[in-house]
């Protein structure tokens, strides 16, 4: 297992956890143990590139990952027993 950072988003409790590919890694968004979204990728050029310049590809591609989240680039189911269908608001009144 890679590492894992955590990620406060929107009253839940999310994380980013960084899983090895060929060639890089990806960033997959986790709620509670489970998988929800891909976040990013990143190539080990791009990290080697980052490396040099003193900086961390992967902490880069997180912030990245915010950024989307909050702009609704990155679009998420809805928390576990929330009760809601996907595009349903758990608020709104029959």
């Amino acid at each position: 297992m890679g590492r894992k950072l955590d990620l406060p988003h929107s009253e839940r409790n999310l994380q980013i956890w960084v899983l090895a590919i060929d060639e890089g890694w990806e960033l997959w968004l986790y709620e509670n143990g489970k998988r929800m979204a891909l976040g990013a990728t990143v190539g080990i050029d791009a990290a080697i590139e980052a490396w040099r310049a003193q900086k961390d590809a992967i902490l880069l591609a997180a912030d990245m990952i915010c950024h989307d989240l909050e702009n609704g680039k990155i679009k998420l189911p809805p928390a576990a027993g929330d009760g809601t269908s996907p595009g349903e608001s758990s608020s709104s009144s029959s």
